[in-house]
């Protein structure tokens, strides 16, 4: 039994490298500290506005013009609406980012390396004075629609964690290990940079859950691990260790209602991803009952199917909630939008990348 919500495969162009972050059980947990560092890097943009602005439209452009000239681009998308861009870094140099909230970014080194990006210039404070209450109201309601979202995804992430805990008691893992040794001496041919890459590639938003085509309709090799009452978590955990010491060079997914999980392991060097859940097609398939006790099991079976049953009604209130805030950020979208000056702001904008692929 799969007790892995459903996520919707989404395209997503060549670069794109996963989200940004997560909407979890921990509240909103960021990676910009991981997806780049500003102590390494030649220049950091950051862009302060507001929804409907323009920021993502400008990181598109930016990315597709870097693409052209043959430039290493790595595009990460906005955790919360898949469609927007939160960041891009342009050949390890050069990086921009969506400095406003929920991730407010701010410039370590300001002058030296991070430079502020400003949107506010380009609307019309006059019109958003007279739109103030409505602009109040909406951010509340979106405001206390989080706040709701993300105390159901805590109790997600506890039931699944409760899960976990009651099924590795079932769990023989001196034969499960000995599969894993097995698995990798057989994926693993040779040695590489042994680096580990953490990222993102499921998301729970305001446009319900998805996860990358990356993952679904990629190229790779997929081996899936079939759950058995959240029990795959606990082989994924062993498996990245031993990949760890194989010295291979990885990118790891992380589950987004519980970040501390890993849901995906991406061997690019052996062109292999190994995958909890979802997947409907795949190349070899890891069944997690052959490691369980049956027997055992049973005796918890009703306890499992409860917590499964909950996990499922408090899915359904994070994602509604998560909608519900959906609706009132892209109201407010309109209502910026309406204000901003686009004609002077692409004029900018077509200057400033401009500024930015010269120092490449």
């Amino acid at each position: 039994m799969n007790l892995i919500s459903k996520y919707e495969c989404v395209p997503t162009e060549k670069n794109v490298c996963g989200f940004v972050g997560m909407n979890s059980g921990k509240g909103f947990v960021g990676l910009l500290g991981e997806i780049f560092d500003e102590s390494v890097l030649q220049k950091v943009y950051v862009i302060k506005g507001a929804p409907g602005t323009g920021k993502s439209t400008f990181m598109k452009e930016l990315s597709k013009r870097a693409a052209s000239c043959s430039h290493n681009v790595q595009e990460y998308l906005c955790s919360s609406d898949y469609t927007s861009l939160d960041a891009v870094v342009i050949d390890s140099k050069i990086a921009v980012v969506d400095g406003t909230s929920p991730h407010c970014y701010e410039p370590m080194y300001p002058g030296a390396v991070s430079e502020i990006i400003d949107y506010t210039k380009f609307w019309d404070n006059s019109k958003l004075e007279n739109a103030k209450n409505e602009i109040i109201d909406l951010s509340g309601k979106k405001s206390r629609a989080y706040v709701q979202a993300y105390s159901k995804l805590k109790c997600e992430m506890n039931l699944l964690y409760e899960r976990i805990n009651s099924v590795r008691n079932l769990i023989n893992f001196e034969k499960m290990r000995s599969q894993i040794k097995r698995q990798v001496s057989i994926i693993c041919k040779s040695n590489d940079s042994g680096k580990i890459h953490r990222c993102v590639t499921r998301s729970v938003g305001m446009k319900g859950r998805v996860m990358l085509d990356c993952i679904c309709n990629s190229t790779l090799n997929k081996i899936k691990v079939s759950d058995v009452y959240s029990s795959a978590y606990i082989y994924m955990s062993e498996l990245l260790k031993e990949l760890i010491l194989s010295k291979k060079e990885l990118w790891v997914s992380y589950d987004p209602i519980c970040p501390e999980l890993v849901c995906d392991i991406i061997i690019p060097q052996e062109n292999i991803l190994i995958t909890v859940g979802d997947v409907a097609v795949y190349d070899k398939n890891v069944n997690m009952m052959r490691f369980v006790d049956h027997d055992s099991l049973t005796d918890i079976r009703g306890f499992l199917r409860l917590s499964d049953k909950c996990s499922g009604l408090f899915a359904c209130e994070t994602d509604q909630y998560l909608s519900f805030a959906g609706e009132a950020h892209f109201e407010l979208e309109k209502i910026y939008g309406e204000t901003m000056n686009f004609d002077y702001l692409k004029t900018y904008s077509d200057l400033k990348i401009h500024e930015i692929l010269e120092k490449l």
